[in-house]
């Protein structure tokens, strides 16, 4: 379920994500949501999102971050993209055995994302770190579809007053 790279032979995190794992994230916060339109409205901008974190010269954290930027600012999702992004960051920090604990502060995040394209990775990557709770599980080398989509769930579950209240913005 993962791409391998050249320039980095084993993935971590995010690089575990392909388009369709994305896409069946995004599948998951549509059906879990009655106010969620579903669709993909541009499948080259998530394979933008999903290709374009993956520089060498940046570290997986910084690659979630350009992840989520991606995903958030060019709208590729009909609906959903906030969740989408979300959900897709932190099931690559849960890859590397790290979770997300983020509080409502992600919300503000991810509408400036949304909204001013002067919020850069580096910011973004400096949001998630604080929440950043390290090495609660143990990391998971080789991912397959339905591990991911379960690791998305869970932080559907875990943190559902924000995703219920990113739904409705």
């Amino acid at each position: 379920m993962y791409r391998r790279r050249e320039d980095r032979p084993m993935p971590t995190g995010v690089d575990h994500l392909t388009v369709e794992a994305v896409v069946a994230i995004h599948d998951g916060i549509v059906a879990a949501s009655s106010v969620t339109s579903p669709g993909v409205r541009d499948r080259g901008g998530v394979a933008f999102a999903v290709e374009g974190p993956g520089r060498p010269d940046r570290d997986h954290r910084e690659r979630a971050a350009a992840l989520c930027r991606y995903l958030v600012a060019n709208h590729p999702f009909v609906d959903g993209n906030k969740r989408t992004a979300l959900a897709a960051v932190a099931t690559g920090y849960a890859l590397t055995g790290d979770r997300l604990d983020y509080d409502d502060d992600v919300r503000s995040l991810l509408k400036r994302i949304g909204t001013d394209d002067r919020v850069g990775i580096d910011e973004i990557a400096a949001g998630f770190r604080g929440w950043t709770v390290e090495a609660v599980d143990d990391p998971v080398p080789d991912p397959d579809r339905e591990r991911l989509l379960a690791l998305a769930r869970a932080d559907r579950e875990r943190h559902r007053a924000i995703y219920e209240a990113l739904a409705t913005e």
